[in-house]
């Protein structure tokens, strides 16, 4: 009774009304403490890469979320279908405060269907799973294949995760980088790279007066969700290398895209203070639904990210998916489709990871990448000559 209650409370009390900043501050034998009232032992089990794979599938993950973690859920569910299957989709969003109830729910069947199961996919990050687990029907973990897709943006695991992905069979990861990476740590099951399954809508047509942006400039993005901090998607430097290049030109704007910003008030006072006063930077803090998302990309020129660390980049990939240009760093996932005459590569050096008081923070013996700035800078402005030059042509003739 006591811990279904606790399940109710902590959705609520650490991410709709953002205290997991708190969390994250607490020592880590009273975290695991908590986790531990409130969770389930791990499943008893070794994986068995053998085991049959046939009959039902389900798919546990964000299904309703806006952020990656959802795209990923979703993904996973597109590439079942895409093999002929249609899987039982268990949604967990609400355990996480990000939509819907704060119970597991099944969104195209009942949550009794979980029981049928053979193919469990947990489409989590690795520090949700346990949570996950404990909130979804016992289920008999020695008779299923148990698969589990998910990111990774630094090149060394946390230790905490090393028991869970241990229960798998099977780990889809998104980028030749995460794999490797799982191997250098010695993670020894089948591990297959399968890059995000992105479904863009048949049409996505540019609308710059919905956002309200200028029609007659360069349009950079940079989008970013707070609950995974501004210090690895290098949102400052962004910022900053921005405001270098539009001080020689008035045809060049940036968009600042980000959501969640109530589960970081302090990160989010340092980006509304960097952007103060320039009349050329326009901030839109509001979480977009997958169309309006795809709208929102179509709509400026060129996505910008200077990133210290992705996992796979799924907005840089939605860029070149939407034929604009992306300028990004040469480091991680991004560089196995960070390719063709619309990606611009930034050189960079390794760098020890520094997050003060973001999700990084505690990985201070690992590296990124810190992009060059000079580079960065000489990037936006040959995006802008490019797109200064198309608006300047002539139309083409018609025929």
């Amino acid at each position: 009774m006591v811990r279904r209650a606790l399940f109710h409370l902590i959705p609520t009390l650490f991410f709709k009304w953002g205290a997991h900043g708190v969390w994250r501050r607490l020592p880590k034998p009273l975290r695991r403490s908590l986790v531990g009232l409130v969770s389930r032992p791990l499943p008893d089990r070794s994986p068995r890469c053998g085991l049959s794979s046939e009959g039902p599938v389900a798919v546990v993950g964000l299904h309703r979320a806006a952020s990656s973690a959802g795209w990923v859920a979703r993904g996973e569910a597109i590439r079942w279908r895409r093999n002929g299957v249609e899987p039982l989709l268990v949604d967990v969003s609400g355990l996480f405060g990000s939509a819907g109830p704060t119970q597991p729910a099944a969104l195209n069947g009942s949550l009794a269907d979980l029981i049928a199961a053979r193919t469990v996919v947990l489409a989590l990050h690795p520090h949700q799973m346990r949570y996950t687990l404990s909130a979804l029907p016992k289920l008999d973990w020695n008779a299923i294949q148990l698969q589990a897709t998910f990111v990774w943006d630094l090149e060394d695991l946390p230790e905490e995760w090393r028991p869970i992905l241990a229960l798998f069979d099977r780990l889809i990861v998104p980028s030749t980088w995460v794999r490797d990476n799982l191997r250098a740590n010695g993670i020894g099951q089948a591990i297959d790279v399968v890059p995000h399954d992105i479904d863009m809508p048949d049409a996505v047509v540019p609308d710059r007066g919905h956002f309200g942006l200028p029609a007659d400039k360069t349009i950079f993005l940079v989008a970013f969700n707070y609950h995974s901090g501004i210090t690895r998607k290098n949102v400052l430097g962004a910022i900053d290398a921005f405001k270098a290049a539009a001080a020689g030109r008035d045809d060049v704007a940036l968009v600042i895209k980000s959501h969640d910003s109530h589960a970081a008030v302090g990160q989010k006072r340092q980006v509304t203070a960097r952007i103060a006063g320039h009349d050329r930077i326009i901030e839109l803090d509001t979480e977009l639904t997958g169309q309006a998302m795809w709208t929102l990309i179509a709509s400026v020129d060129a996505v910008l990210s200077p990133h210290r660390s992705e996992g796979f980049g799924l907005v840089l990939k939605q860029g070149l998916m939407l034929d604009r240009y992306v300028i990004g760093t040469d480091w991680s996932g991004p560089t196995d489709f960070l390719t063709g005459p619309n990606a611009i590569r930034l050189p960079y050096t390794l760098v020890p990871v520094v997050d003060p008081g973001g999700p990084f923070a505690r990985f201070g013996r690992q590296r990124w990448a810190e992009a060059d700035r000079t580079a960065t800078i000489a990037a936006i402005h040959q995006v802008a000559d490019l797109c200064a030059r198309r608006r300047a042509a002539p139309p083409a003739p018609p025929g």
